[in-house]
């Protein structure tokens, strides 16, 4: 874990509420990095918003890391304030990372909303590697999205409202590649909803997989407790917090398929 005063070399709106924000932090990017983890940062010094935002890393390149983040509060519109030039404070890599399957296996990634930019750097990497993948992406509108649709790279949209891709959630596509593809393995990461829906899928058709949670983690490291979620396979007969839950930040953010409850 390393803290580290960024600057900023790009910060521009790429979507719908949707930015990507590009950081120069030369100690954290070659920290060797893994799609997966995450970083804190602090928006403002202020005592109105004393705690940091966490964000999933979208990618790093030399010395620069990108997040993409949704302007939802009052913290993720001030960051889309920020300018070219400024500097900005970070702690990272943070948390665990997702872990390639092994040789013979064709990786699906789903991600919803804001789920998306662990598994952009995941699908950069596979591409580079020249790893045969599907990417699955789902949106509440077109305009949400950023990356297009293109079946032949195996690239494929879903919106809520219908106005971009296939109508209705990500699951019906992960269902029809399933039914055609042999010895997949899923990548998921987005809401609690969807990724309850992508673990059932997963159990239904016997499939492995890694799931990366999305919580409002305000240390990062376990102080503050605030991003438990529940473990599947808690046996024991006497009470233990620390068996029967996880925390997101420590544990996680990324989690075998079968590993969390979501009810």
């Amino acid at each position: 874990m390393i803290t580290e005063t960024g600057l900023i070399t790009s910060n521009r709106c790429i979507a719908r509420n949707l930015w990507r924000l590009e950081i120069e932090v030369p100690e954290i990017a070659y920290a060797q990095s893994q799609p997966g983890q995450f970083i804190e940062i602090l928006v403002d010094v202020t005592w109105e918003r004393p705690l940091r935002c966490p964000m999933s890393i979208a990618g790093i390149q030399d010395n620069r890391l990108s997040i993409i983040y949704k302007t939802i509060g009052i913290s993720t519109h001030s960051l889309a304030t920020k300018q070219s030039g400024e500097t900005i404070s970070i702690i990272g890599p943070l948390g665990n990372s997702f872990s390639i399957a092994g040789a013979g296996s064709i990786p699906v990634l789903v991600a919803g909303g804001v789920g998306l930019p662990p598994l952009l750097w995941l699908h950069q990497i596979l591409t580079k590697q020249n790893i045969t993948h599907y990417l699955v992406i789902g949106a509440q509108t077109g305009e949400e999205h950023f990356v297009k649709t293109d079946q032949h790279k195996n690239i494929y949209l879903t919106t809520d409202d219908g106005s971009l891709g296939r109508h209705g959630t990500v699951i019906p596509v992960v269902e029809s590649i399933i039914d055609k593809t042999n010895n997949i393995y899923i990548y998921a990461c987005g809401p609690e909803a969807m990724l309850a829906a992508v673990q059932d899928t997963a159990f239904e058709h016997n499939i492995g997989g890694q799931l990366s949670t999305e919580s409002y983690m305000a240390c990062g490291f376990g102080i503050c407790q605030g991003c438990v979620v529940k473990r599947r396979d808690f046996k024991q007969a006497d009470h233990s917090y620390n068996l029967r839950y996880a925390l997101v930040c420590q544990d996680g953010p990324v989690f075998n398929m079968g590993e969390l409850y979501f009810g």
